[in-house]
This record gives structure tokens, sequence and C-alpha cells, in this order.
């Protein structure tokens, strides 16, 4: 059987037996409304971002208390941008919990840095300033944290800890959209922050992932790598080293 014809199998079997389920892991909460909205941008001729996708992004901006949002095709997509936006990249060593969905590591080696393995806090299932302490190496740039199944530890403490050492924190709250911390939106915590709508996620739009952060810089530098050397969408002038193409 061809590797193709074994990879389709494994696909059928794995949707039969989902498809079976009597109590799903996951099942998205989709009505009327939903479909309306689907319809009206059907009917518009732009199936990319639109006016939709910019309403969410200001009102995710609010909800978790930040100056700027950015929508990316999922939540790693975001992760790796605002990682190589803040410059991390060959060389750099960044920690990231061990018990972790493999994204996240995998997020860390797409930027060509090392993703260093710290322990879980057994009571949190987070990172924990101890566990970061014993993890951390001369070559760490930055922390990769994240809120596991939308726990959280202390985020005040751990963000002064980064600061003092000079660590970037990138906060991976995928599972923790609308959770709190001290009154305090997890998603307001670090350097930027991310967030998924994959589908067992709280709320979905199929895939779907968004950077959140308070620094302009960051977010222009993220639109250049989003948009393939463009300030934004609709600026179709790439600037580069001696090179404008208009």
């Amino acid at each position: 059987m061809k590797k193709t014809d074994l990879k389709s199998k494994a696909y059928n079997n794995y949707m039969n037996r989902i498809s079976n389920e009597s109590i799903p892991v996951y099942e998205p909460e989709i009505g009327n409304e939903e479909l309306v909205l689907l319809e009206d941008v059907i009917k518009s001729n732009w199936l990319s971002e639109g006016k939709y996708v910019r309403k969410f992004e200001e009102k995710l901006r609010k909800v978790c208390v930040r100056r700027y949002a950015l929508a990316f095709n999922n939540c790693t997509a975001a992760l790796i941008t605002g990682m190589k936006s803040m410059g991390i990249g060959e060389g750099d060593d960044v920690i990231v919990q061990s018990m972790v969905h493999s994204a996240d590591p995998n997020s860390i080696a797409a930027t060509a840095a090392n993703p260093i393995f710290a322990e879980v806090d057994e009571r949190t299932l987070c990172l924990s300033t101890e566990t970061i302490d014993k993890a951390k190496t001369v070559r760490t740039k930055a922390v990769l944290y994240v809120s596991l199944y939308g726990n959280t530890s202390d985020l005040d403490t751990i963000t002064e800890y980064c600061r003092q050492n000079g660590f970037i924190l990138v906060n991976d709250c995928a599972p923790a959209l609308f959770s709190m911390y001290k009154k305090r939106p997890i998603a307001s915590y670090g350097d930027f922050s991310a967030l998924s709508f994959f589908a067992d996620k709280t709320i979905t739009t199929g895939e779907g992932g968004m950077l959140l952060t308070d620094n302009m810089d960051l977010i222009s530098e993220c639109n250049i790598y989003k948009h393939d050397g463009r300030r934004e969408r609709g600026v179709d002038v790439l600037k580069g080293k001696g090179l404008i193409i208009d």
C-alpha cells in the first residue's frame, strides 16, 4: 500500500472513531448567528481577513487589557512570529515546562533557539520561579510560560523574576481566555501573550490564534513577518537593505 493510502486510511479510521463518541472530548457550540455571519463573509466575496477579523482583534484586545492584538492562522504561528520578532533565535535558550503541548517546544525550535525543559510546580502544573531558576543557563533569553489547563502560578513574581534576570516573558495562555489572576486577565501578562481558537478552546474559529502585547514596535515587526515583508496588509511596499519593491 502506498504511503499516501496509509495516511488516508489512518485519517479515515480516526474520523470514524471520534464521530461515534458518545461523550465528545469537545463540541463547539455553533448556532444561527454564526451561520448568518458566515453567509455575510461569503457574500462579500472576501474570504481572507476582513472586517470581522478587525472587530475580533479589537474585542479581544479589550477583554485581555492589551493595547494591540494581531490575528494569526493559529497560536503556534503567533508564538513563532512573536519570538522571532523579539530577536530570539540561534544560540538562545528558552525555558519551557516539560508537561506541555508539543507546539510550545516546537515553536521555540522553529526560531532556531533551544527549548530547555523545566519541571512544573505540582500544585499548579505551571512554571514557578524555583523551577525556572533550576533550568536557566548562561544562554537563557526567554521563558515560555504556559497556563496549562487554564491554571496559573504566581505571575507577578515570575514577571518580576524575568525582569530582574533580563528574560523575555512569553505567555502562552491558549487555554486560559477569560481566566483571571488577582482580578487581572492572565493574557495581560508577558512581553506578549498568545491565544488559540482551535475547536477545543474556550471560543473557536475552527483554527486561529492571536498575539497580544502593549509593545507597538513588536506588533509592527510581527506584521512584517505575517505580511511577507509588508508593514501591514494593503501596503505593497517591501523595504529591505537597499531594496524597495513597489
